[in-house]
């Protein structure tokens, strides 16, 4: 899940306002009591909630306010204009002047703080937050995968992190060395480890193509993770033709045609591996790595061993 990592439960939504037809849910690690002018567009959380597509909010059984009620105008008494105005529908919209702010701030602002219960993301993006007082938001996203269209954004205000639905494309990371029998190979298996995105595919790959791996790599192999590499790590040899979005050249200069959006976010042209680099010189070269893309990273047992039982269960798709 995109959000998977991110704790919710016991935080508190402070704040439903909206910008034209998104809305924003404002979310505080403490219970905040705001008030927002209407001329105020934006307020400062430690967390916010930017939604798109179809959405409500109900408490319990009765729907409170929904996506439908952005474009809902009426009129100065609180009225549904059943006819379009010589302003517009537009226009009132502008205003505020629409069954959003009646329902919002006539029937559920006087209720906030309202503490989070629990938080749920399905695998095509749909949200739920449940609050107390039978409070719960809901977003449905129905953009298909051609449209591709941003659905939802929620924003770690604090960590400057944003998560986008629909998910953003994979992104690709070359290590690229002499010939990938050796020191890339090594960084490429702590990379695996450490980085905890799932949209980051990390390759390794020489100018030229080696013979076998080399002896610290098996070493390494049966060290690490208790299993015989020769068989499950390939030798590859860069292909100038794919497209990568990051790359690490370590110990060679990038060739001349290299591929597309190729972006070199380090500079290890002029790296000479020793042969007899530490896992810890390893992980903080690797730490250097994931800063540098902007990815979230653990060191730790625990990852390592999750990068083993996935190792043994490819070892064993592959029938060695």
């Amino acid at each position: 899940m995109l959000l998977g990592k991110i704790d919710l439960e016991n935080k508190y939504l402070a704040a439903v306002s909206r910008f034209h037809n998104m809305v924003l849910l404002g979310i505080s690690n403490q219970p905040l009591s705001i008030w927002i002018p209407e001329d105020e567009k934006r307020w400062h959380m430690d967390y916010e909630f930017h939604i798109s597509c179809i959405w409500r909010i109900r408490q319990k059984d009765t729907i409170i306010a929904g996506y439908q009620d952005i474009y809902t105008e009426i009129d100065e008494e609180g009225r549904i204009v059943e006819e379009e105005t010589e302003s517009g529908t537009a226009e009132g919209n502008a205003r505020g002047r629409t069954l959003f702010e009646k329902n919002i701030f006539g029937k559920m602002s006087s209720d906030w703080p309202l503490k989070i219960l629990g938080f749920y993301e399905s695998e095509v993006g749909d949200i739920r937050i449940e609050m107390e007082k039978g409070y719960c938001f809901e977003a449905f996203p129905t953009s298909s995968v051609e449209e591709r269209l941003e659905e939802w954004r929620f924003i770690d205000v604090i960590c400057k992190r944003h998560y986008v639905w629909p998910k953003e494309k994979q992104r690709r990371l070359l290590l690229l060395d002499k010939d990938n029998t050796d020191f890339s190979q090594l960084l490429e298996m702590i990379l695996q480890e450490m980085i905890q995105e799932e949209d980051i595919m990390v390759i390794s790959a020489g100018i030229c193509q080696g013979e076998k791996l080399s002896k610290r790599v098996l070493e390494s192999g049966r060290c690490w993770y208790g299993i015989d590499l020769e068989r499950v790590n390939r030798i590859h040899r860069v292909n100038m033709e794919e497209a990568y979005d990051y790359v690490v050249p370590i110990g060679v200069p990038l060739p001349e045609n290299k591929a597309i959006f190729l972006e070199e976010i380090l500079n290890y042209q002029k790296y000479v591996t020793t042969g007899d680099e530490s896992r810890k010189e390893l992980e903080n070269m690797g730490k250097e790595i994931c800063e540098a893309i902007g990815c979230d990273y653990e060191i730790s047992d625990k990852c390592r061993e999750k990068r083993e039982k996935e190792l043994k269960k490819y070892k064993d798709l592959l029938g060695i």
